[in-house]
């Protein structure tokens, strides 16, 4: 079974976790990101450079909710967005592992849903939504051992 991810958006937008050390941070449901480089279909040779699409998270509605939707509409970017990632040790304890960093994220869209209601095998949902972010650079951070690699658009490939 997966843990949650835990996304810390800076002190203007507090989550409503309350798990120590994760005080004010957003639960993450649901994670998606891709990151591709276009190729030629008949042999593989690069078409172009990477491309970055979103990258959502799925999380329930919380105190964050309105802050989001204020940083959407006014189009304000977000200074450093930060995802924990978190999984259970050789000793059974939770420790976290891996990082992604965006800088200067903007949300690009927001789309509440809810699961359907009659449907039994989804009666412990909560209400969601899907945050879509981009950014103009992401790091990517495996702790043990410190390994990262940054992309950013102002930074020429």
């Amino acid at each position: 079974m997966s843990l949650p991810a835990y996304m810390d958006l800076g002190g203007d937008i507090p989550g409503s976790v309350q798990v120590k050390g994760r005080e004010n941070q957003v639960e993450v449901l649901e994670f998606n990101h891709r990151v591709y480089m276009p190729s030629d279909i008949k042999d593989g040779t690069a078409a172009g450079t990477r491309k970055h699409e979103s990258l959502i998270v799925s999380k329930n509605f919380d105190k964050a909710t309105p802050k989001l939707y204020q940083y959407l509409c006014n189009g304000k970017k977000i200074p450093q967005v930060l995802i924990h990632w978190y999984m259970i040790d050789a000793s059974g304890q939770e420790t976290e592992y891996f990082t992604h960093k965006l800088e200067n994220a903007r949300i690009v869209a927001i789309k509440p849903w809810m699961p359907d209601v009659d449907n039994k095998e989804k009666e412990t949902y909560k209400h969601r939504e899907d945050i879509e972010f981009r950014y103009e650079k992401i790091t990517w951070t495996y702790l043990d051992g410190n390994v990262e690699f940054s992309d950013s658009w102002l930074e020429g490939r």
